[in-house]
């Protein structure tokens, strides 16, 4: 699937190649183009939706939030109810930079602790213990994409914790 999002020459062909795939699971894929457009997929196995920008952004966290949203049995929203206080807050801050946004207020909002321990950034807490295991939710890593500078900044771990490093790649035409 990720293959075939990097190598579309376009957003329209990167949804194509997201609606024609097989999927065997609920996924999300943020996807943007270097010319500043940017959309959010959402699938599940048997379908899938697109969300264009609010306002100039998107946020995303861990439950579906597309219209037909109603019409999916939204698992993660169930063990992790957290996912609507992460996308709530996350929205917030994004919207309180107004056009000024850059690569520092991004590190911020995914340093967030808010509402801890469910917030943005996550430390291993035990969420939904009534299940009959623990399921341990952590930030495994963080990443700041700039499509119109060909470069990325990556914190491998906790973005509170693990400095980002910053990478470069290629944009073909």
């Amino acid at each position: 699937m990720l293959r075939g999002i990097l190598n579309s020459k376009t957003l329209p062909q990167a949804v194509g190649q997201v609606a024609r795939l097989t999927r065997g699971t609920s996924a999300n894929y943020l996807i943007a183009h270097k010319e500043g457009e940017a959309l959010n997929v959402e699938t599940t196995p048997t379908n899938y939706d697109v969300l264009y920008p609010n306002k100039g952004w998107l946020v995303h966290a861990n439950h579906f939030i597309g219209p037909r949203k109603v019409m999916i049995q939204d698992t993660a929203r169930i063990v992790s109810p957290d996912t609507h206080l992460r996308q709530g807050r996350a929205s917030k801050q994004l919207g309180s930079y107004g056009k000024g946004i850059d690569a520092k207020a991004f590190k911020r909002i995914f340093r967030d602790h808010g509402g801890s321990p469910d917030g943005i950034c996550r430390h291993g807490e035990v969420l939904a213990p009534d299940l009959g295991r623990p399921l341990i939710f952590s930030t495994v890593f963080s990443i700041i994409m700039n499509m119109s500078q060909g470069t990325f900044e990556l914190a491998v771990g906790q973005p509170c914790k693990t400095p980002y490093k910053i990478y470069g790649f290629t944009l073909e035409e």
